[in-house]
């Protein structure tokens, strides 16, 4: 019995060999390369093996999955424990673009192309713009695309944004009218200010009004053109000489009205005086205080209105039903330090930043300087008039008028005399727009204000001018 089951067993032996044999013949065999146990585990693979298998396991054509139980592919996520992956095959240098001058032919006549270490590159020759394959002349085509310009002999070939000024409203005639921004005229435009809603308010100084700007339309939003200082009805209302304007935290807008000293408020159709009764000093109550003309204008955080009031060379505070002084002893000078004994000569401009510090444009010191904490300190300007930029310590202004604050602390003034709009980042200064006195629009390089007073952002980008000489309200995108 022994011997016939030895001999039984070598006979199925040898039947099974036969088989394996026969099935490796048409590919469906079992190989070390094939074979997975039922359970999906590697029994069988000695991965290890310097015969078994070849250096690059698996072969990169194989289509792996997670469940059919080979090692994963070089670009499939690799357990930390089985060390770094194996660096990729290298593929060499990528195929050039070009190999002669001739490969970057583009048809343009204006462009000169060439083939450098297998690139095309390609230069647009000087005073051409390559658009859309065709060659124009940037003389013919400034003038149609205003606010872009064209980068000559640039690569690639593009319209680049950059600082554009461009008219806003107003026709440069020194009167009165209403109408679209087009036909609307200003007489001496000084304050700008921009409510919740993008509309634009505008202290229409020599017309004794206050002007909106909406929807392409210029109206009156309060006064009947009369000097004078009658309460009541925006359209009954007078002023005389409004200088500045600044929105409310609920939209009302506040009025420096300079001849009368008062400041005045139009809140639903309605004017009324919220401080000020005549021309001299005095704090105290609202109804008791006294400004000696005063020109600009802000709100604070909380609602309070700070006042440039320019000839008692102060800033003064409103808050509640009770005026004070916010800084300056009221002798014109220059002195800074502790806010009481600080020295003003005739501030003109004033806003509040994002930390809640006041700036000031100090008119006649052609300095800009900021109250915060309770003392008086300067921002920038050597006190010498001039239009020198650069650092905060060597820049030069010329009577500085207007001033807004953007939320990025970033200061915008018009500065007047030197009849352009200068920008304060960090510790440079800089010329935002201007040259000389005039009047010329973008796309010329020589854009031109004339008494740039009043300034007022539309946004991040944005900046709005009450250009004053010229009658005109001008708007500076970049």
């Amino acid at each position: 019995m022994a011997a016939r089951h030895t001999l039984l067993g070598v006979l199925l032996t040898v039947v099974f060999l036969a088989l394996s044999a026969g099935c490796g013949d048409d590919g469906a065999g079992v190989t070390p390369d094939s074979y997975v146990p039922a359970d999906g585990g590697s029994e069988g693979l000695n991965f290890t093996d310097t015969a078994w298998p070849p250096d690059t396991v698996p072969y990169p054509d194989w289509p792996v999955t997670p469940t059919d139980g080979q090692p994963p592919a070089p670009d499939m996520p690799i357990n930390p424990s089985d060390g770094p992956p194996p660096p990729p095959p290298d593929q060499g240098p990528p195929p050039p673009t070009c190999t002669t001058d001739g490969d970057c032919n583009d048809n343009m006549s204006c462009t000169s192309d060439k083939c450098l270490s297998g690139k095309c590159k390609h230069t647009v020759n000087a005073n051409f713009c390559a658009i859309a394959g065709k060659c124009i002349a940037i003389a013919t085509l400034n003038p149609q695309n205003g606010c872009q310009k064209c980068d000559p002999g640039q690569d690639p070939w593009v319209w680049s944004n950059y600082v554009c000024t461009k008219l806003f409203a107003g026709t440069g005639q020194a009167t009165f009218l209403n109408g679209t921004t087009a036909q609307a005229r200003f007489y001496y435009p000084m304050g700008i200010a921009v409510g919740p809603s993008g509309e634009v308010y505008v202290a229409d100084d020599y017309n004794h009004r206050i002007r909106m700007i909406s929807n392409g339309l210029v109206t009156t939003l309060a006064g009947s053109g009369t000097p004078g200082t009658n309460d009541g009805a925006a359209a009954a209302a007078r002023f005389h000489r409004p200088m500045g304007v600044a929105v409310g935290l609920k939209g009302e807008v506040y009025v420096a009205d300079y001849t009368y000293s008062r400041i005045r408020k139009i809140e639903k159709g309605v004017v009324s005086t919220v401080a000020g009764s005549n021309y001299g000093f005095l704090n105290g109550t609202t109804a008791q205080s006294l400004f000696r003309h005063p020109v600009d204008v802000a709100v604070g955080q909380s609602g309070e209105i700070y006042v440039a009031d320019a000839d008692n060379h102060r800033i003064r505070m409103i808050s509640g039903n009770m005026v004070s002084t916010l800084a300056g002893s009221g002798t014109a000078g220059y002195l800074n330090g502790a806010a009481a004994a600080a020295r003003f000569n005739y501030p003109t401009g004033l806003d509040v930043g994002p930390k809640g510090a006041v700036y000031v444009a100090d008119r006649n010191n052609h300095r800009i300087r900021k109250i915060a904490g309770g003392a008086v300190t300067i921002v920038a300007g050597t006190g010498n008039a001039g239009s020198t930029n650069g650092s905060t310590s060597v820049a030069r202004f010329y009577h500085p008028s207007g001033i807004d604050v953007a939320t990025d602390g970033t200061i915008y003034i018009g500065d007047e005399y030197n009849h352009r709009i200068r920008r304060i980042a960090g510790t440079t200064v800089s010329t935002l727009a201007g040259s000389s006195s005039g009047y010329i629009n973008s796309p010329s390089l020589d854009v031109r204000f004339s008494h740039p007073w009043g300034v007022a952002l539309s946004g991040a980008s944005t900046l709005l001018v009450a250009d004053r000489h010229n009658h005109r309200i001008r708007r500076i995108t970049w």
